[in-house]
This record gives C-alpha cells, sequence and structure tokens, in this order.
C-alpha cells in the first residue's frame, strides 16, 4: 500500500497521458475492492482540460455528482441521481479532474466508524480488522491506498479530521459555506461542509479550491429531506 500525492500524479500524467493515469487508478480501486472504499464507480470516468487534467478523484457519496447516484450510504436514497455537481465537484472537474467514483461513509454521515451496515464498513487500510474512522472513511481509504490523491468528504463534527487520523492521511475542513453549501444529503445546515483530504498539507487542497468563495449563506430555518 502506498499512496500518492497530487505533485507526484502530475508528473505521472506527463510521464504516459491523463486516461492512462485514470485508467490505472480505476484499476487500483477494484484491486481495494475488499476494504469497502466505493459505492459506486464511473463506467468511463474522463479526465479533461486544465491544471488537473488527469488526476482522479474521488467523491464522498453525500456530495451531488451529475453522473453518479448520491445515496448518502442509505438504502433510502439508493436510486437518488441528482443529476447535478457539487459546487467543489463542479470546480474540480472544470480544471480537468476525473471523478473516479463515490465513497462508502457512515449511513447518512451519522458516525465516525464508517461501519454501515446497509453498504458494509469501511476497513482500515493498515489492519482491515479496525475502523477507517469517519464518516468519510471510504475517501481517506482511496487516498491512503493510493487510489487517488485527492478526495472530497464531508464535515459536520469531525467526519474529516477522524478518518485521516485513523488512517494516516490529511484531512481539511474548510470554514462552512467557503466551498458552498447545498447540493448534499444534510445533517446540519450550519455545520455541514464539503472537504478534503490528501496525503499532504503542502496545500491540503487543490488550486480550483483554495480560493472558491461562499455561495450561499448557511441557514437554521428550513428542514428539507436534500438539500437544493
Amino acid at each position: 500500500m502506498e499512496s500518492s500525492s497530487l505533485d507526484q500524479v502530475r508528473q505521472q500524467v506527463i510521464a504516459s497521458s491523463a486516461e492512462a493515469v485514470v485508467a490505472a487508478s480505476g484499476q487500483r480501486a477494484r484491486e481495494v475492492a475488499e476494504l469497502g472504499v466505493f459505492l459506486s464507480l464511473a463506467d468511463h470516468p474522463e479526465p479533461g482540460e486544465g491544471l488537473l487534467a488527469g488526476v482522479p478523484l474521488a467523491v464522498k457519496d453525500n456530495l451531488d455528482t451529475r453522473d453518479l447516484p448520491t445515496t448518502g450510504g442509505t438504502p433510502a436514497l439508493r436510486d437518488s441521481r441528482p443529476g447535478r455537481d457539487h459546487h467543489a465537484v463542479a470546480r474540480l472537474r472544470a480544471a480537468g479532474a476525473a471523478v473516479l467514483g463515490k465513497t462508502n461513509l457512515h449511513e447518512l454521515a451519522f458516525g465516525i466508524t464508517s461501519n454501515n451496515a446497509a453498504f458494509g464498513p469501511v476497513r482500515n487500510p493498515h489492519d482491515p480488522a479496525r475502523s477507517a474512522g469517519g464518516s468519510s472513511g471510504g475517501s481517506a481509504v482511496a487516498v491512503a491506498t493510493g487510489v487517488v490523491p485527492i478526495a472530497l468528504g464531508t464535515n459536520t463534527g469531525g467526519s474529516l479530521r477522524v478518518p485521516a487520523a485513523h488512517c494516516g492521511v490529511v484531512g481539511w475542513r474548510p470554514t462552512t459555506g467557503r466551498w458552498g453549501t447545498g447540493r448534499t444529503v444534510p445533517i446540519s445546515r450550519t455545520r455541514d461542509t464539503a472537504g478534503v483530504l490528501a496525503t499532504s498539507v503542502t496545500p491540503p487542497c487543490p488550486c480550483p479550491l483554495r480560493h472558491s468563495g461562499t455561495t450561499t449563506r448557511p441557514s437554521s430555518t428550513g428542514v428539507r429531506c436534500r438539500s437544493s
């Protein structure tokens, strides 16, 4: 098991091609299937053009993606297809990143073990008998096992930092609203935020997200089954 930094993956793209790097990432995802990392994989993940061309990206399955289900790790949303990207996903795609798949999580992101009763547990890559932490466990394991150099997760209480600590990677929680609100399966409209897991703190997030501004002001009023 060996993780890869964003810079290392960029060098691999230069040495081969964006398509080859994304294909190798997909193969690696299948090799670690026993760890319960992904809930869905894209059939044909396509890299775009830009700063992150050819960089494979994993997305926690409570953040919307236009081409894959967003289940929140619960059977009730098994067939949910929002047909839109979360703001952070959209920015990374625009920079050339290829969404490899959606990662497993604690059901509805409401827990810190990623032991998902419906879809199976996420297992720690260093010792599969132990917890990967949660709720963004699948995203943390995707980075720790070298499937992707960066992965998106969410954080309400400690759902990025807990699995990062369990799996030996970096979890970074931006200010609520910094990367947009909505387009996720919500827990708290005033504390939910997307964030990133990576191998290094220099920097912990890719450039297209570093200067993202608030798109929607968080509100404590109104309760909805899905956020817009």
